[in-house]
């Protein structure tokens, strides 16, 4: 091969690197080139490089030029796309016309074959840039060039023999590998891109990913200067950026919390390796992790990660109070001596440095101080006070807890005006002491802070509320003990007091049963482990049912002492089949749960968007949820696969506005025999479900169901099949208030 040759051939591979510098500025850099006007443009600057190509051939006989066009289109089609090589071929063809000459029509030919070579080869092996890139682009290549010698058949007879001689070598070897290394440059400045974007959105996402987090994230140098921090570390400044960026400790925090930290960052420069301590800052407490860390020239700084566990360090304590609270005994201890105890456990939890509890006497509008703890006054006395207007009263008065400050003092003016009495502070927060059975309040305990408007919280109110709970049932508890022993005394004499006197032993018990509820609820939620989490399991089942048992104690003994009276008011019978639908629905149970009414076909549900549906009725609210409780709670002990559904419907039919309301409870149980239909309502009978053994319960709740309907002046009646299902059906007899028209009730 001519020296001559071996000139051209260097002078096109320079342009053929041009073109790869278009590939990498052009195409791949900015997403915007993509768009359809940008590889337009890159199909006529492809173009633009294959003139120039063809402006330097070599030529092979005279007359016959040859040029590294065919490797250019090749991968432009392999890497640009259709449409930029549709464009390119487009370019080069017009301007090989445009010189003529009798290698013309062999020009276009190689032109355009090269071109939908690539192009088809990109569709048919659309993953190629993947696996053994080189032998796909050689073999390709080899593929084009064989192609382009048999384009020589298009030259005049005479140059078809001499042109092979002179091409062949150069096409079969030169080319092919011309448009391997070319393709490889591109492939590796197309992945070396994709590396690039993907280490920016890396990058992003983990900025994103810091600046998102609660916790503290932040980086100081080797001089302790803070210079990577997160949004987190920027709210805890307080500052902005520019204000912590290059700054220490002893710049941003008070010195003694500026000296804490020196030390933990001197341990973790050291090169000791994590250390994870506590610090206080603030009324915060915080859990610090730090580390050695790489910032650059061979230099430590350090990692830390701050995590604020106040709430967590709360929480603890005040279980670790409440569980001493459930301890305290509740007999041989003066009131007293209970206060101080919940004073002493309350302070674990709040400041509660001041703090008083208020005991109300509605006989003469009163209050009483059992205990009164403060800097400033002590009100501590049995002698009676009108507290009228005073911020104690008005927690009385709306039997909710409140948490005070001087601007809210401003709204309660505004309905309710208040009148100081004692020391002013600017935060108070009270709670009402609950008795009654929780529907009456008794008392109030309150706390205030003398210096630190802020010193208290929301969820400092709601702790506040719990212990206020734990007080009221104790005084109501000392009550209960009074009457009862008054009870014995009197039932003793009379049987109607001796029933009586089984209530309110069955409210006693009950009162200490809530208890363990409560905290075992509470340990099946926190145990982790199977075995222990089974016990509580047991424990708890068997509070649930013992409470159940003695809340059926408690309504038949009040049936039969005659203390039972109905509450009349208004109610939305939707309102109760949605809440008592969320009440027995589980997701884990073997049994569907449905509703059924006069505007639902079977199987539909009520949920909170039916809230506008409406169907009033005026009746004993409490007793007519009792009913549906006891009846769907007889028939989920019955059923142990299948349906249970419960609703009403009306006796003359699906209009709303006729007839009877008939309610209903119905499943697909075990049914009951005929012979104990008659029975299943007389007290302490229970139906047996096999031939040997009988459900648990103490045969009350059918009972308790009958006695409340006679009271209420309706009716109740079964229909059963053994091995069917049962469906119980009652009425009330008490008038309607009337049928709304909303939702289509008329």
């Amino acid at each position: 091969m001519e020296s001559s040759i071996v000139i051209e051939l260097i002078q096109n591979i320079a342009l053929l690197l041009s073109f790869s510098l278009l590939y990498e500025l052009v195409w791949w850099n900015d997403k915007r080139y993509r768009k359809f006007f940008f590889r337009f443009l890159s199909g006529l600057i492809t173009g633009g490089i294959g003139i120039l190509l063809m402006k330097t051939p070599w030529f092979a006989i005279p007359g016959i030029s040859f040029d590294s066009r065919t490797i250019l289109i090749l991968n432009t089609s392999l890497f640009f796309g259709p449409l930029a090589s549709v464009v390119a071929m487009a370019v080069l063809v017009a301007f090989r016309i445009y010189m003529a000459g009798a290698g013309l029509a062999m020009g276009i030919l190689t032109i355009v074959t090269a071109g939908t070579i690539g192009l088809l080869w990109s569709r048919k092996f659309p993953d190629w840039k993947k696996g053994k890139v080189n032998i796909k682009l050689w073999s390709v290549a080899v593929l084009v060039h064989i192609v382009a010698l048999f384009c020589t058949l298009a030259l005049p007879k005479e140059q078809i023999i001499p042109t092979l001689k002179a091409v062949i070598i150069p096409m079969l070897l030169i080319y092919p590998l011309a448009s391997l290394l070319l393709g490889k440059v591109l492939v590796r400045r197309m992945n070396t891109w994709k590396s690039h974007e993907a280490i920016s959105l890396a990058e992003e996402r983990l900025k994103r990913f810091v600046n998102s987090n609660t916790d503290l994230m932040f980086i100081k140098d080797d001089q302790f200067r803070y210079i990577v921090f997160n949004e987190a570390t920027v709210r805890f400044f307080n500052r902005d950026r520019e204000d912590i960026l290059n700054h220490t400790d002893y710049e941003l925090l008070e010195r003694k919390y500026a000296d804490f930290c020196r030390k933990s960052d001197l341990a973790a420069l050291s090169g000791e390796g994590n250390s994870v301590t506590e610090e206080s800052i603030g009324n915060k407490i915080y859990e610090v992790t730090k580390f050695p860390i790489n910032i650059g020239n061979d230099n430590n700084g350090i990692g830390c990660i701050m995590k604020d566990i106040s709430a967590t360090l709360k929480n603890r304590e005040l279980q670790k109070a409440l569980l001493e609270i459930s301890q305290l005994p509740f007999e041989n201890i003066t009131l007293r001596d209970f206060l101080f105890d919940i004073h002493k456990q309350l302070s674990r939890v709040i400041k509660s440095g001041n703090i008083y509890i208020a005991l109300y006497h509605p006989e003469d509008n009163t209050y009483s101080f059992p205990y009164y703890i403060d800097d400033y006054d002590n009100f501590e006395s049995d002698e009676r006070v009108n507290m009228d207007n005073s911020l104690t009263d008005y927690i009385r008065i709306t039997g909710k807890g409140a948490l005070i400050r001087s601007k809210d003092e401003e709204e309660i003016n505004k309905n309710y005006l208040l009148n100081f009495q004692g020391e002013y502070s600017p935060v108070w927060m009270g709670a009402p002491l609950m008795g009654g059975g929780g529907k009456t309040v008794i008392g109030v305990i309150a706390v205030q802070d003398y210096q630190d408007e802020n010193a208290y919280s929301e969820e400092d109110l709601i702790t506040l509320e719990l212990f206020a709970n734990r007080v009221g049932v104790f005084i109501e508890r000392a009550a209960y003990i009074k009457e009862l022993q008054e009870a014995k005394e009197l039932a003793e004499k009379n049987d109607r007091l001796k029933t009586a006197f089984l209530a309110n032993i069955s409210h006693e018990i009950r009162t200490p049963m809530n208890a363990i509820i409560g905290f075992s609820d509470i340990l099946m939620e926190e145990v982790a482990d199977p075995g222990q989490k089974n016990y509580i399991s047991i424990i708890n089942n068997s509070a649930y049912r013992l409470l159940s048992t003695v809340n059926d104690v408690i309504d038949i003994a009040k049936i039969e002492a005659g203390e039972t009276s109905l509450i009349i008011e208004p109610f939305n019978v939707y309102e109760v089949l949605r809440t008592l639908y969320k009440f027995f629905h589980r997701p884990a149970n073997t049994i569907d749960i449905k509703i059924s009414t006069p505007l639902y076909d079977t199987g539909q549900i009520l949920n909170d968007t039916d809230s506008k549906l409406f169907l009033e009725i005026k009746t004993d609210k409490t007793k007519f949820i009792q009913i549906f409780t006891n009846l769907i709670s007889n028939a989920v002990k019955f059923t142990e696969h299948g349906l249970i559904e419960f609703g009403f419907y009306r006796e003359n039919g699906e209009n709303p506005g006729n007839g009877k309301i008939i309610y209903f409870v119905r499943d697909t149980g075990k049914g009951i025999d005929t012979d104990d239909i008659d029975n299943i309502f007389k007290r302490f009978y229970q139906a047996r479900y096999n031939k040997t053994g009988y459900h648990e319960g103490t045969g009350l709740g059918l009972t308790i169901v009958k006695e409340y309907l006679t009271l209420m002046g309706g009716e109740i009646w079964v229909k059963s099949s053994p091995g069917v299902g049962s469906t119980f059906f009652f009425t009330l007899e008490l008038p309607n208030l009337g049928n709304h028209a909303a939702a289509g009730l008329q």
